[in-house]
């Protein structure tokens, strides 16, 4: 069995080895994680074998000389895979300062959000289609970066220690931009770009203080303001859908359906 997804800048490949079986010693263009999901894995790096149990990754950088030959009868492999670009530019967002040369240690105990997170990019892109992989990128960096030892591990450990303002400050300023931008064209990007945030940190931060994602937030500042346009002005659907920031009715209707249980048609002849 083999599934591969490659994306601009990150990739993951999960396939399987059995008894005797090695890929060919090879190297990279990119940073590569060796994960083994089941049975230990034995790895060459730099010509040095390695034996990695189930807990345990190879990360290896560009240029670096490696293989991974089966242990036992049957190996299943996951390959996450990172260029430059994407580590250089989370890591800068996170910390402010450019990153120029990162040196992982080769042996990580593997992640399990790290590990999470590359399945579910194989969900969302057998589901959604590839183009909804794309978003995910980014939070998978943050994640490697976040949950491995290397030379950008104490500065980026000290970020999150110092980290001002705090999270529920982060919050209050996002909501009260949201209020009074609803009506604009906003996307996680922009609110990031707005906080001087990463997109997956703010959406994280976000969620444990308001138990709901940013763009939940703002589909709910939305639906609210098209609630009293519709109650009290008498709008109609599509002229409230607009007013409010939405360019798709259908995604208006959905919305609204979702938060009221009742669709905006429902809603309009209950409040006359």
């Amino acid at each position: 069995m083999e599934l591969r997804l490659d994306l601009n800048h990150t990739g993951v490949l999960l396939f399987d080895l059995h008894n005797g079986e090695a890929d060919e010693a090879h190297t990279h263009d990119h940073f590569q994680m060796s994960v083994p999901i089941s049975n230990e894995l034995s790895a060459f790096h730099n010509y040095k074998k390695q034996t990695l149990a189930e807990n345990q990754s190879l990360l290896v950088p560009p240029g670096d000389r490696h293989q991974h030959e089966a242990k036992g009868d049957h190996n299943r492999i996951m390959l996450i895979s990172f260029n430059q670009h994407i580590l250089s530019k989370v890591y800068e967002h996170h910390t402010g300062d450019a990153l120029s040369v990162v040196d992982f240690h080769p042996i990580q105990d593997t992640p399990p959000p790290l590990l999470k997170a590359a399945y579910g990019m194989f969900q969302s892109a057998s589901m959604e289609g590839v183009d909804s992989a794309f978003s995910l990128e980014e939070k998978l960096a943050f994640l490697l970066l976040e949950h491995t030892k290397g030379s950008h591990s104490s500065l980026w450990e000290a970020n999150q220690r110092t980290s001002v303002p705090s999270n529920n400050e982060v919050a209050a300023r996002l909501k009260e931009y949201i209020q009074s931008h609803y009506d604009e064209e906003l996307s996680l990007d922009r609110l990031a770009l707005k906080m001087n945030i990463s997109k997956y940190h703010l959406h994280r931060l976000f969620k444990a203080s308001e138990r709901m994602t940013p763009l939940e937030y703002l589909h709910l500042i939305r639906i609210q303001k098209a609630g009293a346009l519709i109650k009290n002005h008498s709008y109609d659907m599509s002229t409230a859908a607009y007013e409010v920031g939405y360019q798709s009715l259908s995604t208006f209707n959905r919305v609204f359906k979702k938060i009221h249980n009742v669709s905006p048609t429902q809603f309009k002849r209950m409040n006359r």
